[in-house]
């Protein structure tokens, strides 16, 4: 689980669950254990009920259950510093909604600039991605590289659309930018990533 927290929320809240890893149970406040449930619903349902979009809906809805548990792990914490440490985070700092912003964004590169980020979150251009690091343990850049390139991933396996489609989508400049930066963290190519994990599909 904490490789998943790592790849797709950041490298904050995979700190967060290996702090706790001692803690016999984690409880939650009525309200959040309510959503929790509901959110858990909503991936039942959408499974029974497999359309377009159906990964990308569950993976945030299971996103946004691994924030509200590492929520109330730093709200229940008994380790006084664990509390300290992470409570710097709050409800009204810009970094609780950065990664939301970036992850409802991924696909649209001018978006996440230093420039459009800083109007957003009211930070200056030069300041941002330093802010974001003292958070997040990673740069701004590595953040929404790995992402998009989860993104990739999960269109590869999961729909027919072809790479050049795929960049088009994820807001890559063309497709042989797309096919290098897979490439260069996958060791292997796109188009035979798919191949390798359609045929070990088959084989279940």
């Amino acid at each position: 689980m904490l490789h998943y927290v790592e790849d797709y929320i950041g490298k904050y809240l995979a700190e967060i669950f290996r702090d706790s890893s001692r803690q016999a149970e984690i409880s939650l406040n009525k309200s959040d254990e309510n959503m929790v449930f509901q959110l858990f619903d909503f991936i039942r349902k959408e499974e029974d009920n497999r359309q377009m979009g159906t990964n990308y809906l569950q993976q945030q809805w299971l996103n946004s259950i691994l924030v509200l548990v590492a929520r109330n792990i730093v709200h229940e914490a008994k380790d006084e510093c664990l509390s300290v440490k992470y409570l710097t985070i709050n409800e009204t700092n810009p970094a609780v909604y950065m990664l939301q912003y970036i992850q409802q964004h991924i696909h649209q590169p001018e978006l996440l600039r230093a420039e459009s980020l800083s109007k957003i979150f009211h930070l200056s251009p030069d300041y941002i991605g330093i802010y974001f690091k003292r958070y997040y343990q990673e740069t701004l850049q590595q953040y929404i590289g790995r992402n998009r390139l989860k993104m990739v991933e999960n269109l590869l396996l999961n729909s027919s659309m072809t790479v050049k489609e795929i960049a088009y989508k994820m807001g890559y400049t063309d497709s042989c930018y797309l096919v290098k930066s897979f490439q260069k963290v996958y060791g292997i190519s796109s188009l035979k990533y798919r191949q390798e994990h359609s045929q070990s599909n088959n084989l279940k």
